[in-house]
């Protein structure tokens, strides 16, 4: 994938907040419409890797190959890389605030510690 290709993500520590919060949101804020897009945050291939090496140090960001895929680069450009959410965010449903944070509630939650 090219450095600067762009993902729409949330974090899975984000995504069951928002289940756990999707379970407790009475029936009468839903209405009759029960689908939405829950909120994410907008990163380039890039961000995340200078994001892991901020986070993570030179050691974990030098441990990414960069082997392009035309196969894989023509279906990643199809995905949508952002989307209003305000029905979601007026709801409650939370995004994460960037990258960085994202790695590190990703070690914290495995126990991980940056060499």
């Amino acid at each position: 994938m090219a450095l600067d290709t762009c993902v729409w993500l949330l974090s899975p520590r984000r995504c069951v907040d928002n289940f756990i919060h999707a379970h407790e949101t009475p029936s009468a804020v839903w209405g009759t419409r029960r689908v939405l897009n829950l909120p994410g945050i907008t990163v380039s291939v890039q961000q995340m890797i200078d994001a892991m090496r901020r986070v993570a140090g030179d050691a974990a960001a030098g441990r990414v190959v960069y082997k392009p895929d035309a196969r894989i680069q023509a279906i990643v450009q199809t995905w949508p890389v952002r989307f209003e959410t305000p029905r979601a965010r007026a709801m409650g449903f939370q995004s994460d605030t960037d990258i960085d944070t994202v790695i590190r509630d990703y070690l914290a939650d495995e126990g991980i510690t940056p060499a």
